[in-house]
């Protein structure tokens, strides 16, 4: 009986339960992609570093034209480091290219690939002769790069003459599930000649942040290939430093001019130290602002459409006073009015939520396609659905206390 009246009520009254359709289809569209691009920028914020708090230091890009020099040596690097190893406190050093934060002005973008399956994953590359001791990265599986396994050259020689690998936890799991990872064979980028060199991985080591943490998703954030790699003939270096927490803000005052003297750099204050929290915190400073003007857009979003909801379904309740006067004149109890007017806006908005995953399934494709950004997930459609329905019933639940409290004498004398 209440389903037959709910059905000739919303055939009578289309253009309202449309109306809210509408809102409920326009709402869901933004808030699942909307909140998916939030969770995308909040990924690297909220991410562990993976590397031991109040130990890391990193030098900004230390060009060779300071040296007046076209390219750095591998004795220049060798030079610099045992003169950083000097320091009182010092407990690691490495030279690299592609590392966290893009310390080094370059990112390694790399698609690792397991040999003899389609198996993928995307990931970024830090080369360096030393690096996961020098980021304090736990050795979990296998070995450390064993000092043969060192590649020597110019950046080319990375993709040509390596042979050993080391990956990050995460990124074992992606591309070797349950098993493990250490003996298996990799590409560094998709090959199609079955017969092409491969790279062992000798070592899993424990998470830590990629060279390029922005636009990545959740899963990706810890991506990594360490690479056995020792610079020469190269533009440009970057330096990893750790030492004990204690003896960290020493450290970092003497590094610039003990790197400067060791490399022959006449210009003072050329050489940027950063402490790892420091440049962390700079990298992501856009992701900041961007979490938080779509957080205000989520939010306004939300207000919007139950204000909305809240409105039409006022001015509906306000249109059939009559016939709520006849039902409760009949018999109906206050009870039957509010569960009609929930159910109401159950039906109507279900309907909406349904139409709009699928225009928001077109929609999140599109952005896919065309600006590279991360696709929702069925859980994240299945959650906006649920906010869907609950703020569709949060809106009406006022009106609909207030139809239900309409005592009949009243409402049949309403015009």
């Amino acid at each position: 009986m209440a389903g037959s009246i709910m059905l000739k009520t919303l055939r009578r009254n289309g253009f309202m339960p449309l109306l809210v359709m509408a809102q409920v289809i326009f709402a869901l569209v933004v808030l699942v992609n909307v909140g998916t691009l939030l969770r995308q920028q909040l990924a690297p914020v909220l991410a562990d570093s993976g590397v031991p708090p109040g130990q890391i230091l990193m030098t900004k890009s230390i060009s060779a034209d300071l040296a007046s020099r076209s390219l750095w040596k591998a004795s220049d690097v060798k030079t610099a480091e045992h003169a950083v190893k000097s320091i009182p406190g010092v407990q690691a050093v490495s030279v690299g290219a592609g590392l966290p934060m893009m310390a080094s002005g370059l990112w390694m973008h790399l698609l690792p690939t397991v040999v003899g399956s389609h198996i993928e994953a995307d990931a970024d590359g830090f080369a360096g002769d030393d690096v996961a001791n020098a980021l304090g990265l736990r050795l979990l599986a296998g070995s450390q790069f064993s000092p043969d396994q060192l590649v020597r050259g110019g950046l080319d020689k990375v993709f040509s003459d390596t042979r050993a690998v080391m990956l990050t936890q995460s990124l074992a799991r992606q591309l070797f599930a349950h098993q493990s990872a250490v003996g298996k064979r990799i590409w560094l980028l998709p090959k199609k000649d079955p017969n092409a060199p491969a790279l062992r991985v000798v070592g899993v080591v424990s998470n830590t942040l990629r060279g390029a943490v922005v636009g990545h998703g959740t899963h990706k954030t810890y991506n990594a290939v360490i690479l056995p790699y020792q610079l020469d003939d190269f533009p440009q270096v970057a330096m990893i430093v750790r030492a004990t927490p204690q003896r960290r803000d020493a450290v970092a005052k003497q590094l610039p001019g003990v790197l400067e003297s060791a490399l022959g750099i006449d210009k003072p204050g050329s050489i940027k130290v950063m402490r790892y929290e420091d440049l962390r915190e700079h990298t992501l400073h856009g992701n900041k602002v961007a979490a938080l003007l779509l957080a205000v857009v989520l939010l306004m979003v939300g207000v919007v459409v139950i204000l909305g909801i809240t409105g039409l379904s006022g001015f509906w309740v306000q249109k059939r006073i009559r016939d709520i006067g006849v039902r409760r004149a009949l018999g109906a109890r206050r009870g039957d009015i509010l569960r009609q007017y929930q159910f109401e806006n159950l039906a109507v908005v279900g309907a909406g939520a349904v139409i709009g995953v699928v225009l928001g399934l077109l929609v999140s494709v599109w952005l896919q396609t065309h600006f590279e950004l991360a696709k929702p997930s069925w859980l994240a459609w299945g959650l906006g659905v649920l906010l869907m329905l609950l703020f569709g019933q949060l809106a009406v639940l006022g009106p609909a206390l207030r139809a239900s409290r309409v005592p009949p004498v009243v409402a049949t004398r309403a015009v």
